[in-house]
């Protein structure tokens, strides 16, 4: 009956034992991004968990957003408000900065280059922040390119889901990597290649999936540690790494991965 006299009225009907507060969602966005001048209007990744599955809400359709502060440098904020069965709202702030360093640029994935940014800060390094996929490059051609003989250190902040194809090949200098501690799901083909300092490596628990030649020639590596969520390594993720004798396998290791390490290397 409801529902009938909601058509009869053209009124909205949302059947209560279906709705779904955005406080109990999973709201991604990036803390902070680049001044431009313009408005700043980063669009969050909303995950909502029911039923055992995760469902991806879109904008205009389960949500809509209000911007304010948006363009000069500071704390800005968004207001997402629910639409449909999703209901109530959620404030969120991200700060719009310029650097102190004039090296610096975006380098998201095509379609969202602004969600992700990298600084350089004159002193050996190198940082990615943002929210979502890195961009894949050429090799040779990433935008920090220029810097490879001066970086010492590259910090990837969490948010950051995947490192882009050939990110930081040939940075030989480089002796220590920051990884993001639960975003980071991928990483790309040779994104660490021909890497002449690195010793250790430990894989954060979040990845998934190390792409062929991620650590292609890394001369000085002598031990890797892989996390259980780890299902797939293509080919050459470690070949020409002569000094690495130990990688070390974390609980729940698919049988896959521990058959191809195991072929070449003294696997824990």
């Amino acid at each position: 009956y409801a529902r009938e006299f909601a058509d009869v009225n053209e009124w909205a009907y949302v059947d209560v034992a279906n709705v779904y507060h955005l406080e109990n969602a999973d709201i991604r966005m990036g803390n902070r991004y680049l001044y431009t001048g313009q408005e700043v209007t980063p669009v969050p990744q909303i995950i909502y968990h029911m039923d055992g599955n995760d469902v991806t809400l879109y904008p205009e359709s389960d949500f809509k957003l209000e911007y304010s502060n948006n363009i000069e440098c500071g704390t800005a904020s968004i207001m997402i408000m629910g639409l449909g069965c999703y209901t109530g709202n959620r404030e969120l702030t991200y700060d719009i900065f310029q650097p102190a360093s004039n090296d610096y640029g975006t380098c998201g994935a095509e379609g969202n280059e602004g969600d992700v940014i990298w600084i350089y800060d004159g002193d050996g390094t190198l940082t990615i922040s943002g929210m979502g996929e890195m961009a894949d490059f050429e090799q040779d051609e990433s935008p920090w390119y220029k810097f490879r003989t001066k970086t010492t250190k590259i910090i990837i902040e969490d948010g950051i889901t995947s490192i882009g194809r050939y990110s930081f090949c040939n940075f030989g200098l480089v002796d220590k990597i920051i990884y993001p501690k639960d975003s980071l799901k991928h990483i790309g083909y040779r994104a660490f290649a021909y890497n002449g300092a690195l010793h250790n490596i430990t894989i954060p628990e979040s990845v998934t999936m190390i792409d062929t030649a991620a650590y292609y020639a890394c001369c000085a590596l002598e031990e890797v540690r892989i996390p259980g969520g780890v299902s797939a390594i293509s080919e050459y993720t470690f070949w020409a790494c002569y000094e690495l004798k130990n990688i070390v396998l974390e609980e729940g290791v698919s049988d896959y991965v521990k058959n191809y390490l195991a072929a070449g290397y003294e696997v824990y």
